[in-house]
């Protein structure tokens, strides 16, 4: 097929022309959707460009007016774009976008809106290079111009400009346009699977036999290498690839983390479990925990619980400055997590038996391997350790404490958990009780009924009756019967209604009601006569409120601990 079928247009010399029918049949072979056919394309359009300017000797030819300004910056730009070697060169463009200050501001407008057109239909750029023309004309400012729809796209194009470069695309100037469109696509096609899709996916297009150039840009192979490692994809490059990383930068966590991961991919189980080792040792990294239960599990299945609970590690809350919570859960959620995962596994044996009753299972089956003696000497021993961080006494956990270095790597790194729960249970056992009347452990109790100064407690029904029936009888007696001044009877008529007013606060407190409450009986006394009587009638709290224990009730601890 010629280059002119290609391109569906007659053999021509026009320039113009070629570019445009090339433009128009790009949306439909856009290097993204179909790279073989844009390959092909552009191969008819770079071969029509060199056909038309190679003109006859003898071609007369025609001296035309030459164009504008506006014009020939229009076309500098086309061949911008069309030049592989300045197309991702940062200084070309600058250069560039120096001539647009010869234009005025009139049609400097006019000119940014066939540039804008002009780079939405070049295809993958540099957003580097492109931000730089916007910034310049100012494009999004001036969306209110243009129609919904062309607004619309703008934006969108605008913003995906704003997404960094996926590498330093400048390093492609010497490459042909088919390899800069074809490595582009296959970054931009990597990094979008693997932050936007399942990995799997990733996976599933990463593996695929494909020759693609690639920059030698170190951020761009670390990156990749992250992506494909994180990905479960290995190789002896990958691996050699982190070794350098890792040699490089020794004391990186995720060099030695990508390292450790490839060795595990690999199956190179010496130097995996060096290096899982290692993140556990030195930083506590959870997946180290994670591949080290299943190496145990793989291995040894029989100690898989021990391990489980020599990583539950908790932070002592002394060393904080503070007082344990009892509501506080008896193990990390994480913890129980991975007692249900080896619930899972169907573990025989001790290994079952211990994990039954770390859920809450029965203690039976586990006392019977206990009283086993034909059980396996060291797993007996280990077993007795990991019971006696939950159950034992101080002799018990002085035992694992006592416990000398082991030799096998999976049972000293389960005595190096059990030696550390062992000192925190024996330093929280050693700890000094609270003292007696402290907050933490004081009772409260019911104030009695008579001590009338103490407004903010609670009166029962039955007290509140009888001390009011008292003090009313008390004082209108001792005001009409005893031979006092005036003054001194109402003196005694004042302290018998103060002393009435204040069971009556403490005779709603037990209601769970406060003083405005009482106030706002008192104003409404009033109009509606009856409303002391709720005073005499409503039943009081039967629970603790905000002003203590119902009146004669005993106190409880759990009420001294809320």
């Amino acid at each position: 097929m010629t280059c002119w079928k290609t391109l569906g247009i007659e053999p021509t010399q026009d320039i113009d022309l070629i570019r445009a029918a090339y433009r128009a049949r790009l949306p439909k072979h856009h290097p993204e959707s179909n790279p073989c056919g844009f390959q092909a394309l552009r191969s008819g359009y770079e071969a029509a460009l060199e056909a038309a300017r190679a003109e006859p000797a003898d071609r007369v030819l025609l001296v035309d007016t030459p164009p504008d300004a506006g014009t020939q910056l229009l076309s500098d730009f086309e061949d911008l774009l069309e030049d592989p070697a300045r197309r991702f060169n940062v200084h070309a463009w600058q250069v560039f976008i120096r001539q647009l200050d010869s234009l005025p501001l009139d049609r400097l407008e006019d000119l940014g809106w066939g540039l804008l057109n002009e780079l939405m239909q070049s295809g993958p750029l540099s957003s580097r290079c492109a931000l730089l023309l916007v910034q310049r004309l100012g494009w999004s400012d001036q969306l209110l111009n243009v129609d919904f729809d062309s607004a619309r796209r703008i934006d969108e194009f605008l913003h995906d400009l704003k997404r960094p470069d996926p590498f330093d695309v400048g390093l492609m100037g010497e490459w042909s346009p088919p390899a800069q469109m074809e490595t582009l696509w296959y970054i931009n096609s990597l990094d979008q699977l693997y932050q936007h899709r399942p990995l799997h996916e990733y996976v599933h297009f990463a593996s695929q036999a494909t020759c693609v150039a690639l920059p030698a840009d170190p951020a761009l192979m670390r990156r990749m290498l992250v992506q494909h490692t994180l990905a479960g994809m290995a190789g002896k490059g990958l691996r050699e690839a982190c070794v350098e990383l890792h040699h490089q930068a020794p004391e990186d966590l995720d060099a030695l983390f990508l390292l450790t991961r490839q060795n595990t991919l690999l199956g190179l189980e010496e130097h995996a479990l060096q290096g899982w080792l290692k993140l556990w040792h030195e930083h506590r990294h959870p997946k180290a925990a994670d591949y080290l239960l299943e190496l145990c599990e793989r291995h040894h299945p029989q100690r898989l619980p021990l391990l489980i609970q020599a990583f539950d590690r908790r932070e002592e809350a002394r060393e904080l400055d503070i007082r344990p919570d009892p509501e506080t859960p008896a193990m990390h959620p994480e913890t129980l997590a991975r007692w249900f995962n080896a619930l899972r596994a169907d573990l025989d044996g001790f290994a079952g038996a211990y994990a039954q009753w770390q859920v809450g299972g029965d203690t039976r089956p586990l006392q019977a391997f206990f009283n086993d003696d034909e059980q396996d000497a060291d797993l007996h021993r280990l077993y007795r350790h990991a019971w006696a961080l939950r159950e034992g006494a101080y002799e018990d956990l002085q035992q694992v404490l006592d416990e000398p270095p082991s030799g096998d790597v999976l049972e000293e790194l389960i005595l190096e958990g059990f030696r550390y729960r062992a000192g925190q249970k024996i330093r929280a056992q050693s700890a000094p009780p609270a003292a007696e009347g402290s907050p933490a452990c004081r009772m409260p109790e019911p104030v009695s009924p008579w001590a009338f100064w103490r407004l903010g407690t609670r009166l029962g029904r039955a007290a509140f009756f009888g001390q009011s029936l008292g003090l009313t009888v008390f004082g209108l007696l001792s005001a009409l019967m005893m031979s006092v001044t005036p003054g001194a009877a109402l003196t005694l008529l004042a302290l018998t209604l103060l002393l009435l007013a204040g069971a009556s606060v403490r005779r709603l407190h037990d209601m769970g009601r406060g003083t405005p409450t009482l106030l706002l009986g008192v104003a409404l006394a009033f109009v509606l006569p009856v409303i002391p009587l709720a005073l005499f009638v409503w039943p009081g709290d039967r629970l603790p409120n905000r002003y203590g224990l119902p009146p004669g009730a005993q106190p409880h601890l759990d009420e001294a601990s809320g």
